[in-house]
């Protein structure tokens, strides 16, 4: 029976007055909304554990094919935490299904103590399931963004941190959306619940009492939200087509990154922003910070410029600083358009490796106008 046969039987009894509310049939109802709101936590907690296990792989995969430092996989045991968390929380619930056997009171507190359990969890799932993924993203960006410039200071300012303050915007907004459901939804059908248990325990006040409090409870007239069956697949066919979609826009963004540069069409690319001379050992500004070159992309800078003086002679330093793109792929290791690069900090001496610097025009352009007015001066 649905909520309008319940209406249609309340009305017929209410026009006689020698006659009760049929409380078998008001059971019924209540053991329907009991399995629809069952139906309908248990597509929130299936959709969310579902999502998690979903997303590991992917992120796994993610930091794999982009060579992510392993801060990034901090990410999977958080994610696998809330859904333990999760598992948990359901079984410590001990819910119970409604029986043909239960009463009204007992099948009411058992809708109350489901209700209860979504409500808690919501309240608090800033602790169990938004701050576990979003410390480890934060974690994660910060430390990309510090192995790329270098400096704690910098880092702050690279374009990690504008990703970083997006994925904020979106926590909180998750946050703000769960909190207003919460408010909106499952607190008020908690103070229905309430106030139906309420009515029946109390003692009548009359003969008319229980009918009269019975029909204003809204809990009789309104339909539980359940998720049709259709709309689980709509949801688990976007999920599974947003994630491939991630792991083919990385696959083909990886193998252009990859993609060497074709001997006769040298790119005019550097990592630096400028390079100086300290007897004849290449200092490079990488972030408008100067380090001592070591390595680029683990090739001794010792072989990069024993190889330039043997092929360009006189010209071996000019080559070096305006057409390293043209030099690295005569070598037989042209580079992609990022590079690595292993430098020595001034002055603490600290050597590090800046993985995925970005080859650009305007470096090498500032390069060659550097170059340019220093012949102007001499």
């Amino acid at each position: 029976m649905n909520s309008d046969d319940y209406q249609k039987a309340w009305q017929s009894t209410a026009a006689q007055p020698q006659m009760t509310v049929d409380f078998g049939a008001l059971l019924k109802f209540l053991q329907q909304n009991q399995r629809s709101m069952q139906a309908e936590m248990l597509f929130d907690e299936t959709s969310t554990v579902g999502t998690l296990l979903l997303l590991v792989p992917i992120w796994v995969y993610l930091g794999l094919t982009t060579g992510s430092p392993w801060t990034w996989y901090l990410m999977v045991p958080a994610m696998m935490g809330s859904i333990g968390f999760l598992l948990f929380a359901r079984r410590v619930q001990n819910e119970s299904h409604p029986e043909p056997g239960d009463s009204l009171v007992q099948c009411t507190r058992e809708s109350l103590n489901m209700i209860d359990h979504q409500i808690w969890l919501q309240r608090n799932q800033l602790w169990w399931y938004e701050l576990p993924m979003a410390i480890p993203i934060f974690i994660a960006m910060v430390h990309i963004a510090y192995l790329k410039t270098g400096n704690w200071g910098e880092a702050l300012f690279d374009v990690n941190a504008a990703v970083l303050v997006l994925f904020v915007a979106i926590f909180v907004m998750l946050h703000f959306i769960t909190q207003r459901v919460l408010q909106t939804h499952y607190e008020p059908k908690r103070r229905e619940l309430d106030e139906l248990l309420a009515t029946l325990t109390e003692e009548p006040s009359g003969e008319d009492s229980t009918d009269k409090n019975l029909e204003d409870l809204p809990i009789l007239s309104r339909p539980a939200c359940v998720p049709p069956r259709w709309a689980v697949f709509v949801y688990w066919a976007i999920m599974v087509a947003v994630c491939l979609g991630i792991v083919y826009a990385t696959d083909v963004a990886s193998r252009r990154a990859a993609e060497p540069i074709r001997e006769g069409e040298f790119a005019k690319l550097s990592p630096f922003s400028a390079v100086r001379w300290n007897e004849n050992r290449p200092e490079v500004e990488i972030n408008e910070q100067w380090y001592r070159l070591i390595a680029l992309n683990d090739i001794p800078v010792e072989e990069i410029l024993a190889f330039s003086r043997t092929t360009y002679e006189s010209r071996w330093q000019m080559r070096f600083e305006e057409d390293l793109v043209e030099l690295l792929s005569r070598m037989g290791r042209p580079p992609a358009k990022t590079v690595s690069l292993t430098v020595q900090s001034f002055p603490s001496g600290e050597v590090q490796t800046m993985k995925k610097v970005p080859m650009t025009h305007a470096n090498r352009t500032a390069i060659k106008t550097a170059a340019e007015q220093r012949k102007q001066e001499n």
